[in-house]
């Protein structure tokens, strides 16, 4: 307790919007404890608007049970919910991800009763048993003060009644399951989504873009992706992505290589797609780019659609000198594609380690 020369306790004295303010600043952990500062402050913290339960949260538990503590937390909790984030998905056996899951719903619709003009930032990590099949409550749509949104390791199928999130600027998706068609619905009902970060390589999107007058995304203009070049589900994504996002200024990409699918098939998909207008796209970077031929493709493709192009970073990894001749081959046949943007310049990264 922090007295002064007077023997006044000013700790406790401190006004409420000073108090408030120095809480809601703090991690959760570090928040609840400040219940052990004075008797005026046991209380302070259930105020707090910004509830985080990540990896250094979970690590500073002892004997509590995670589950037991959220429940706690949320029923003593005053005021406004502004964010509320569980970042804790991983594999687990088909009755804990059951169990756990189940909590999380519980969690999301106490969030979506209690708080559905308050709550901001959302993110949540499901937990994942062989499968994504867990379906989002449609409760989480109702949310339409949302401006950030995370989902891991869940099922996502719109309502009919969805309306959209008429706030949201940055959304993330990862290891998730929907309809193509779906995902760009979704998307084109955010008009304000300014951000869409998505892990589409361990994701399951079927289906097509059945393109029946849905609005474009205007407002979009970043665009991250991990995804592979080699699997045909992931290709229509992308271009579908591509295609519904006409604003574009930076694409970010993160190959994956090692995912085993008919890469013909991929290929061809680009080779005979329909020009793509990415007439405001400036900066594209591809990372782990191995020069596949289906990535090739798509740097071609991109090349060929972006008209405003300036730069376009190759970031790649070759795994032994041997493969020095590939290495040259892949940046000659690079530099004879054409080019829309007479501007573009494309750099390639390469790291070599013996």
């Amino acid at each position: 307790m922090a007295r002064g020369n007077n023997g006044v306790d000013r700790v406790s004295n401190l006004p409420f919007n000073v108090t408030y303010h120095i809480i809601g600043y703090l991690p959760l952990r570090d928040a609840v404890r400040t219940s052990t500062l004075s008797k005026g402050w046991k209380y302070k913290w259930i105020t707090i608007p910004a509830l985080v339960f990540d990896k250094k949260f979970k690590d500073s538990l002892r004997w509590c049970d995670l589950e037991s503590l959220v429940d706690r937390i949320l029923v003593l909790h005053r005021g406004p919910i502004t964010k509320f984030s569980l970042k804790e998905c991983y594999e687990v056996t088909r009755n804990a991800a059951s169990t756990r899951n189940a909590a999380i719903d519980r969690w999301l619709l106490f969030l979506s009763y209690h708080h559905t003009h308050y709550i901001e930032d959302l993110s949540l990590s499901y937990y994942v048993h062989e499968s994504v099949s867990h379906v989002i409550p449609s409760v989480l749509f109702a949310l339409e003060h949302l401006t950030n949104l995370c989902l891991e390791g869940v099922r996502i199928e719109l309502p009919w009644q969805f309306s959209g999130f008429g706030r949201l600027i940055k959304l993330k998706l990862s290891c998730v399951s929907m309809e193509l068609d779906e995902l760009i619905t979704l998307l084109s009902k955010c008009p304000m989504l300014e951000c869409f970060d998505f892990e589409l390589k361990n994701s399951f999107i079927i289906g097509e873009d059945k393109e029946s007058n849905k609005e474009l995304n205007h407002r979009l203009n970043v665009l991250k992706l991990d995804t592979s070049f080699r699997a045909l589900d992931n290709v229509d994504c992308v271009l579908s992505l591509l295609k519904s996002s006409p604003n574009l200024k930076s694409l970010d990409i993160s190959c994956d290589d090692s995912i085993f699918d008919v890469e013909e098939l991929s290929i061809n998909c680009m080779k005979f797609a329909d020009p793509i207008h990415l007439n405001h796209l400036e900066s594209v970077k591809i990372s782990f780019f191995s020069g596949s031929a289906g990535e090739m493709e798509f740097v071609r493709n991109v090349l060929q659609w972006a008209s405003a192009l300036k730069h376009m970073t190759l970031e790649s990894t070759f795994w032994g000198v041997e493969i020095g001749p590939d290495f040259s081959k892949m940046v000659t046949d690079l530099a004879k594609f054409p080019r829309s943007s007479s501007a573009a310049r494309i750099r390639f990264e390469a790291g070599w380690s013996l």
